[in-house]
């Protein structure tokens, strides 16, 4: 009922990150429609990381359990779950792991990815991936 009425009014979702399934419930509790969080990969798929700064993945969350914990709770109470992906694409060795990433998370049941790196976006439509994507305010324009 809630998202019907919002949607009928014209008043805007309210999204919200999240880096924890208590904090999932709790940000769906205060009234979030749509929630975003990002998966760290295992050490065993992907060995690089890149240093963004303090507080660099605010909304991420520790493993694909904890993924598929969120979004059968969001699913429960009417909530999109959208999947962040900023990691960079940088190399031909990279495919095969962030391909595995990619559907690791889908397989969970994300709503649809949220994307900020064009060679991931790429990788994405070769996978032929059919959840919606959204772009990220880390995306690069040239």
């Amino acid at each position: 009922m809630r998202k019907e009425g919002r949607k009928l009014r014209g008043i805007p979702k309210l999204l919200s990150p999240i880096n924890s399934f208590e904090g999932a419930v709790r940000v769906i509790r205060a009234g979030a429609d749509e929630i975003y969080c990002g998966v760290a990969m295992p050490e065993k798929l992907y060995r690089f990381t890149i240093y963004r700064g303090p507080g660099a993945s605010p909304a991420q969350l520790s493993t694909y359990d904890d993924l598929e914990k969120v979004v059968n709770h969001a699913h429960k109470h009417g909530v999109k779950v959208f999947l962040t992906m900023n990691e960079p694409f940088m190399s031909k060795d990279l495919e095969k792991a962030m391909k595995t990433h990619i559907r690791s998370c889908l397989d969970r049941g994300v709503d649809a990815l949220i994307v900020g790196d064009i060679g991931v976006l790429s990788l994405i439509r070769k996978m032929g991936v059919d959840a919606p994507l959204r772009a990220s305010r880390q995306v690069k324009t040239a």
